[in-house]
């Protein structure tokens, strides 16, 4: 059990590492003049046949006569949809307005909304520990958004708006994605619903943007590639992993190493100013999500996998 755990936290540790490259890589993109629906299709489109071969070898591996196409594939194709489409579309769209830093931070407050949908979901309590962590999180989030704002209010505004939006749609995805991961396995479970997701966004594309956007530089495409295989397919299948292994509760609050990783990028790479605003918003934020893991302060881990 012990080992059981420590693979668990490592797939978490990973796939949050790697994760957290994404907005930068997404900031050097930009930089290149890039739109982002043809950025996000670009992503899709690369990582899409990694997905269907794990796909195709999990489902040739091994006998799946019990998967339901109502009950199992068409739910995980919806969440799937929900988590790596809709949440990706608004958290990249996010991100041409505010800073690698302060998508980062506000994307990592979902911990906090997935225990507060958990409550909903469980009918748990939200005691006041919980409260508090709220606070401390979302006043780290001002803090940064206060200070970002001088001179592009409307900008930031907006920016961090998409980006908690797509916050919260991924905390549903947590929450929802625990019974399919549990009933078809982690890796098919992700190979299904990422290849709905990349569907949906190649459908968008095709419906708004001309297929000749699709020709870019080839330090674009290198970047893209990036983003598709280090910062998508191999995170997304650890992620997974992850929750499959040590729940939806434990994987999104070992992600509290992200926002550390992105600064340091966004700092060293993008060449983003880090200052007291910074540094407070970011240990207020991590303080409130860790604040959650207390016993007196959580929902019960089991209640988060019932």
């Amino acid at each position: 059990m012990a080992d059981h755990r420590v693979s668990g936290f490592i797939y978490a540790l990973c796939g949050a590492t790697l994760f957290s490259l994404k907005p930068v890589l997404i900031k050097l993109a930009y930089a290149h003049g890039i739109d982002t629906v043809t950025l996000l299709t670009l992503r899709m489109m690369i990582a899409l046949p990694f997905y269907v071969a794990v796909g195709l070898w999990m489902f040739l591996r091994r006998q799946y006569s019990t998967i339901s196409f109502k009950k199992n594939l068409v739910p995980t194709a919806l969440i799937g949809v929900l988590g790596y489409y809709l949440a990706s579309y608004l958290d990249m769209l996010g991100l041409t307005l505010i800073t690698a830093q302060l998508e980062r931070l506000i994307l990592f407050t979902y911990p906090t909304m997935v225990v507060v949908l958990g409550a909903v979901f469980f009918h748990q309590p939200v005691s006041h520990k919980i409260w508090i962590a709220l606070l401390l999180t979302y006043a780290g989030v001002a803090s940064i958004v206060a200070h970002d704002m001088s001179g592009l209010e409307s900008k930031v505004i907006a920016g961090s708006a998409l980006v908690l939006v797509s916050a919260l749609c991924f905390a549903l995805f947590m929450l929802l994605s625990k019974s399919q991961i549990k009933q078809i396995g982690s890796r098919l479970f992700t190979s299904i619903a990422m290849s709905a997701a990349s569907i949906a966004i190649i459908s968008h594309f095709s419906l708004t943007q001309s297929f000749e956007q699709l020709a870019v530089s080839t330090d674009v495409l290198l970047i893209v590639i990036g983003i598709a295989v280090i910062s998508t397919v191999v995170p997304s299948f650890l992620i997974s992993a992850a929750i499959n292994t040590i729940g939806p509760g434990q994987t999104s609050l070992i992600g509290s190493v992200g926002p550390m990783i992105t600064a340091m990028l966004a700092v060293s790479v993008l060449g983003e100013a880090f200052t007291l605003y910074h540094a407070i918003g970011m240990v207020l934020v991590i303080t409130g999500v860790a604040q959650l893991r207390t016993k007196r302060g959580q929902l019960k881990e089991q209640k988060l996998r019932a």
